[in-house]
């Protein structure tokens, strides 16, 4: 865009000032010849000053006016809210599932090494697991947002819990998520206190997850889903009332954007 810019530039010309100051009437006389204004047009054919066709002319001016307009329009697309990485400023976190008996440093990993992936805020920081929650029901990593909107993301990685979750009926699912809510008080009550769980199964890629939103005291979104090799995924996400209802389009964005990987 810089480039076109500068192009455009040269094509309209630079307006050029010459001012010689002088005393007296013939100083003011000469003084009043020079000072006057040239413009330039440069162009493919000739050099700064040629004559064109006023046919020629009129063409390069709607050339430059189409420019000028398609550089407006790509610049609004550049900031256009509706941009995900400009919008929310999402970061890619790849998780490791490491093993259960690892806790305590970070669950962050490369590509080529990563279990699964999802896009969270960039000011959300990771907090390590402890041992009870990762001996407990599986927890491979924790991010949180805002303390205040006590925002956090959690997910949960299990093996061998189900080789696939096509197969599976709606009260398998709500037992399984009832055996990881072990070790999550809050999560445990937001169960309790949702009368109606109705899970929404969507498909991605060919593979199968189940989305539960509970509402009460302690808002949740979760996803359900088995990679297909064994590994059974849990994704919580989690904020007070307040911060669900400002950010709730945010947080599912981050769900939808859950994904797991097989290393063979």
């Amino acid at each position: 865009m810089n480039a076109q810019a500068s192009s455009m530039l040269s094509r309209s010309g630079k307006k050029q000032v010459s001012w010689a100051p002088s005393s007296g009437a013939a100083g003011y006389q000469r003084a009043k010849r020079q000072r006057s204004f040239s413009c330039t047009r440069a162009n493919a054919t000739g050099g700064p000053g040629e004559s064109q066709h006023p046919a020629a002319l009129q063409r390069r001016e709607a050339l430059n006016l189409g420019l000028f307009t398609a550089s407006a329009a790509y610049l609004r697309t550049c900031l256009d809210t509706g941009n995900v990485a400009l919008a929310d400023d999402l970061a890619l976190f790849w998780g490791a599932a490491n093993p259960p008996a690892t806790y305590g440093a970070t669950a962050r990993t490369t590509k080529e090494f990563a279990r699964y992936s999802f896009n969270y805020p960039e000011d959300w920081t990771e907090v390590p697991v402890n041992k009870v929650e990762k001996g407990t029901n599986g927890t491979d990593c924790r991010l949180k947002g805002a303390l205040r909107a006590k925002e956090q993301v959690y997910i949960v990685v299990l093996q061998r819990l189900g080789e696939d979750l096509k197969g599976y009926k709606t009260t398998d699912i709500e037992k399984s998520l009832s055996g990881i809510a072990v070790a999550d008080a809050n999560l445990q009550d937001a169960l309790a206190q949702t009368d109606n769980k109705v899970f929404v199964q969507r498909e991605v890629n060919g593979q199968t997850f189940f989305d539960l939103d509970v509402e009460g005291q302690t808002p949740f979104l979760i996803t359900l889903t088995n990679d297909g090799a064994g590994r059974f995924y849990a994704m919580f996400i989690s904020a007070t009332p307040k911060g669900f209802s400002e950010k709730k389009a945010l947080y599912k964005k981050m769900r939808d954007s859950f994904r797991t990987f097989v290393i063979v």
